[in-house]
């Protein structure tokens, strides 16, 4: 299975977010499943890739050419491809993954999270995928209760809870994931 992970690239993040990349990545190359992630070794995207590149799973990174003057590659894929722009990184990841993990993380994440949402949305059936937020320590709650607040709002549909589902801990991570 093609899983995509949307995460921070920052680093001094909390512990507790880094042991749970590490936990993800160990379960993902020992249950044979191929990572996609955002393609460089910046925060949990450097965890996560190091991790099941060390345990001999698959890592696919998915680069912005735009940051290549900036950035390394991830020393830890076994493959890469190279996008225009970070649009076009978004839709590829979403485009090769069977699901969407999001860990913690900040503006790119939070685009990362509704684009896919809108593109499920109007893109039909298709493009329809579903974003696992890994809801450490209660990161992803205020986005829980505001998506709450938009349906009963009538400003999104009742069942946004198909679009985006919250794993409140490791178990129901690999749960929805499975």
């Amino acid at each position: 299975m093609n899983i995509t992970v949307f995460c921070s690239s920052r680093s001094s993040l909390a512990p507790e977010w880094e042991r749970e990349a590490r936990r993800l990545g160990e379960w993902m190359a020992e249950n044979g499943h191929t990572l996609w992630f955002g393609g460089y070794d910046l925060g949990l995207m450097g965890v996560l890739a190091e991790t099941v590149s060390k345990r001999g799973g698959r890592v696919c990174g998915v680069t912005v050419e735009a940051l290549s003057s900036k950035r390394a590659a991830s020393r830890f894929t076994t493959d890469e491809v190279a996008t225009a722009s970070l649009g076009e990184r978004i839709h590829t990841l979403v485009s090769r993954a069977d699901r969407i993990v999001a860990f913690p993380g900040g503006y790119g994440t939070i685009d990362e999270i509704f684009t896919t949402v809108v593109e499920g949305v109007i893109g039909g059936e298709e493009s329809r995928r579903r974003v696992i937020a890994f809801n450490i320590g209660g990161f992803w709650n205020p986005l829980r209760a505001w998506l709450k607040t938009l349906a009963q709002q009538g400003v999104i549909g009742a069942d946004y809870d198909q679009r985006v589902a919250f794993a409140d801990s490791f178990e129901e991570l690999t749960a929805l994931l499975s």
